[in-house]
Protein backbone atom coordinates (compact mmCIF):
# COMPACT_ATOMS: atom_id res chain seq x y z
CA UNK A 1 0.00 0.00 0.00
CA UNK A 2 1.47 3.22 -0.54
CA UNK A 3 1.86 6.14 1.56
CA UNK A 4 0.90 8.90 1.96
CA UNK A 5 3.04 11.94 1.42
CA UNK A 6 3.19 14.11 4.71
CA UNK A 7 2.42 17.42 2.88
CA UNK A 8 -0.56 15.87 1.30
CA UNK A 9 -1.86 14.48 4.46
CA UNK A 10 -1.00 18.19 6.08
CA UNK A 11 -3.30 19.33 3.06
CA UNK A 12 -6.33 17.22 3.71
CA UNK A 13 -6.24 17.93 7.28
CA UNK A 14 -5.95 21.75 6.27
CA UNK A 15 -8.71 21.52 3.81
CA UNK A 16 -10.76 19.99 6.52
CA UNK A 17 -10.33 22.94 9.11
CA UNK A 18 -11.02 25.35 6.61
CA UNK A 19 -14.66 23.94 6.36
CA UNK A 20 -16.66 25.66 8.88
CA UNK A 21 -18.81 22.69 9.25
CA UNK A 22 -16.24 20.93 10.57
CA UNK A 23 -13.37 21.12 12.72
CA UNK A 24 -11.49 19.54 15.18
CA UNK A 25 -9.05 20.08 17.97
CA UNK A 26 -6.76 18.03 20.89
CA UNK A 27 -5.02 19.03 23.84
CA UNK A 28 -3.44 16.88 26.50
CA UNK A 29 -3.71 17.86 30.11
CA UNK A 30 -0.63 19.04 31.65
CA UNK A 31 0.76 17.35 34.57
CA UNK A 32 0.88 19.59 37.10
CA UNK A 33 -0.71 20.34 40.70
CA UNK A 34 -3.55 17.79 41.74
CA UNK A 35 -3.16 15.64 37.80
CA UNK A 36 0.58 15.71 38.68
CA UNK A 37 0.11 13.76 42.62
CA UNK A 38 -2.26 11.46 41.11
CA UNK A 39 -0.06 10.19 38.17
CA UNK A 40 3.30 10.16 40.61
CA UNK A 41 0.76 8.15 43.28
CA UNK A 42 -0.90 6.04 40.40
CA UNK A 43 3.29 5.22 39.54
CA UNK A 44 3.94 4.34 43.27
CA UNK A 45 1.28 2.00 43.56
CA UNK A 46 2.04 0.50 40.58
CA UNK A 47 6.00 -0.44 42.11
CA UNK A 48 4.61 -1.32 45.63
CA UNK A 49 1.40 -3.73 44.24
CA UNK A 50 4.39 -4.84 42.18
CA UNK A 51 6.71 -5.88 45.44
CA UNK A 52 4.22 -6.99 47.29
CA UNK A 53 2.39 -9.78 45.10
CA UNK A 54 6.38 -11.20 43.76
CA UNK A 55 6.53 -11.29 47.98
CA UNK A 56 3.79 -13.32 48.29
CA UNK A 57 4.36 -15.70 45.39
CA UNK A 58 8.13 -15.63 46.19
CA UNK A 59 6.53 -17.00 49.76
CA UNK A 60 4.41 -19.29 48.31
CA UNK A 61 7.06 -20.90 46.57
CA UNK A 62 9.17 -21.01 49.53
CA UNK A 63 6.95 -22.96 51.81
CA UNK A 64 5.23 -25.11 48.96
CA UNK A 65 8.31 -26.76 47.91
CA UNK A 66 6.38 -29.25 45.46
CA UNK A 67 4.85 -26.78 42.91
CA UNK A 68 7.79 -27.63 40.82
CA UNK A 69 7.38 -25.96 37.32
CA UNK A 70 4.09 -24.45 38.79
CA UNK A 71 6.47 -21.92 40.45
CA UNK A 72 7.97 -20.15 36.90
CA UNK A 73 4.55 -19.84 35.99
CA UNK A 74 2.97 -18.34 39.02
CA UNK A 75 6.92 -15.90 38.59
CA UNK A 76 5.61 -15.26 35.04
CA UNK A 77 2.60 -13.94 36.36
CA UNK A 78 3.75 -10.96 38.15
CA UNK A 79 4.59 -8.62 35.22
CA UNK A 80 1.65 -10.12 33.23
CA UNK A 81 -0.50 -9.02 36.41
CA UNK A 82 1.53 -5.46 36.39
CA UNK A 83 0.74 -4.82 32.61
CA UNK A 84 -2.95 -5.65 33.02
CA UNK A 85 -3.16 -3.53 35.66
CA UNK A 86 -1.32 -0.58 33.95
CA UNK A 87 -3.20 -1.13 30.52
CA UNK A 88 -6.30 -0.53 32.51
CA UNK A 89 -5.97 2.11 34.90
CA UNK A 90 -3.37 4.58 33.61
CA UNK A 91 -5.93 6.16 31.10
CA UNK A 92 -7.43 8.12 34.60
CA UNK A 93 -3.92 9.50 34.59
CA UNK A 94 -3.37 10.08 31.20
CA UNK A 95 -6.13 12.59 29.80
CA UNK A 96 -6.65 14.55 26.90
CA UNK A 97 -9.47 16.40 25.72
CA UNK A 98 -11.12 16.71 22.11
CA UNK A 99 -13.57 19.32 20.89
CA UNK A 100 -15.51 18.36 17.96
CA UNK A 101 -17.52 20.86 15.64
CA UNK A 102 -19.95 19.16 13.06
CA UNK A 103 -21.94 20.46 11.27
CA UNK A 104 -23.64 23.27 14.00
CA UNK A 105 -22.96 20.73 16.87
CA UNK A 106 -20.57 21.29 19.01
CA UNK A 107 -19.02 17.85 21.17
CA UNK A 108 -16.74 17.40 24.12
CA UNK A 109 -14.83 14.14 24.44
CA UNK A 110 -12.36 13.15 27.35
CA UNK A 111 -9.89 10.71 25.65
CA UNK A 112 -8.46 8.20 28.39
CA UNK A 113 -5.03 6.70 27.39
CA UNK A 114 -5.34 7.64 23.95
CA UNK A 115 -8.05 5.39 23.05
CA UNK A 116 -11.28 5.48 25.40
CA UNK A 117 -13.45 8.47 24.73
CA UNK A 118 -16.08 9.66 26.71
CA UNK A 119 -18.84 12.40 25.70
CA UNK A 120 -18.64 14.91 28.11
CA UNK A 121 -21.07 17.28 26.50
CA UNK A 122 -22.61 18.21 23.39
CA UNK A 123 -25.30 20.54 22.10
CA UNK A 124 -26.07 22.95 19.22
CA UNK A 125 -23.52 25.80 18.73
CA UNK A 126 -26.75 28.36 18.33
CA UNK A 127 -27.21 27.31 22.33
CA UNK A 128 -24.64 28.79 23.45
CA UNK A 129 -25.08 32.22 25.22
CA UNK A 130 -21.93 33.66 25.12
CA UNK A 131 -18.54 32.03 23.74
CA UNK A 132 -15.65 34.54 25.23
CA UNK A 133 -12.00 34.90 26.17
CA UNK A 134 -11.89 34.04 29.73
CA UNK A 135 -9.33 36.21 31.08
CA UNK A 136 -12.20 39.52 29.75
CA UNK A 137 -15.06 37.57 30.86
CA UNK A 138 -14.26 36.44 34.59
CA UNK A 139 -17.03 38.41 35.62
CA UNK A 140 -19.57 37.10 33.83
CA UNK A 141 -18.57 33.61 34.24
CA UNK A 142 -19.38 34.02 38.10
CA UNK A 143 -22.61 36.08 37.53
CA UNK A 144 -23.23 33.46 35.59
CA UNK A 145 -23.41 30.82 38.74
CA UNK A 146 -23.08 27.85 36.27
CA UNK A 147 -24.61 24.28 37.99
CA UNK A 148 -21.74 22.64 36.00
CA UNK A 149 -18.40 23.97 35.33
CA UNK A 150 -16.19 21.46 32.80
CA UNK A 151 -12.38 22.74 32.45
CA UNK A 152 -11.44 20.75 29.65
CA UNK A 153 -7.99 22.75 28.97
CA UNK A 154 -4.54 21.92 28.94
CA UNK A 155 -3.89 24.13 32.11
CA UNK A 156 -5.46 27.35 33.72
CA UNK A 157 -2.14 28.77 32.42
CA UNK A 158 -2.65 28.14 28.62
CA UNK A 159 -3.34 31.02 26.22
CA UNK A 160 -6.49 30.86 24.28
CA UNK A 161 -8.87 29.81 26.88
CA UNK A 162 -12.58 30.74 26.31
CA UNK A 163 -15.32 30.87 28.04
CA UNK A 164 -18.84 28.87 26.76
CA UNK A 165 -21.92 29.18 28.56
CA UNK A 166 -24.45 27.36 28.01
CA UNK A 167 -28.00 26.52 29.54
CA UNK A 168 -30.60 23.67 28.50
CA UNK A 169 -33.95 23.04 28.77
CA UNK A 170 -34.27 21.58 32.37
CA UNK A 171 -32.77 24.75 33.20
CA UNK A 172 -28.83 23.81 33.71
CA UNK A 173 -26.45 25.89 33.63
CA UNK A 174 -23.27 24.62 32.25
CA UNK A 175 -19.58 26.64 32.04
CA UNK A 176 -17.73 25.29 29.17
CA UNK A 177 -13.78 26.04 29.75
CA UNK A 178 -12.00 24.99 26.47
CA UNK A 179 -8.94 26.13 24.25
CA UNK A 180 -9.52 27.20 20.79
CA UNK A 181 -7.76 27.72 17.58
CA UNK A 182 -8.55 30.22 14.45
CA UNK A 183 -10.58 27.40 13.05
CA UNK A 184 -12.49 26.75 15.99
CA UNK A 185 -13.11 30.57 16.03
CA UNK A 186 -14.56 30.19 12.39
CA UNK A 187 -16.40 28.01 12.84
CA UNK A 188 -17.98 29.98 16.24
CA UNK A 189 -18.43 32.76 14.34
CA UNK A 190 -19.90 30.73 11.40
CA UNK A 191 -22.87 29.30 13.24
CA UNK A 192 -23.15 31.36 16.44
CA UNK A 193 -22.10 35.06 15.74
CA UNK A 194 -24.23 37.17 17.92
CA UNK A 195 -22.73 35.35 21.27
CA UNK A 196 -18.84 34.94 19.67
CA UNK A 197 -16.27 37.19 21.00
CA UNK A 198 -13.93 36.58 18.56
CA UNK A 199 -10.03 37.52 19.07
CA UNK A 200 -6.97 36.12 17.47
CA UNK A 201 -5.58 32.78 18.17
CA UNK A 202 -2.03 31.50 18.83
CA UNK A 203 -3.18 28.30 16.59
Amino acid sequence: MKRERRDDIVARVDDAFKNPGYAEYSVDKTVEGKYKMQRTLMILAYIFGSIIVAGIVIAIISVVSALGMFAVVLVALVPLALWITVHFTWGFVSIEYKYVIDHSEFALYTVYGGKKEKLTFKCKMKEFELIAPYNDYKGRLEGFKADKTIEAVPSMNAGDIYIALHTDENHVRTALLFQVTNYTLRAFKYYNKDALVMTEAAR
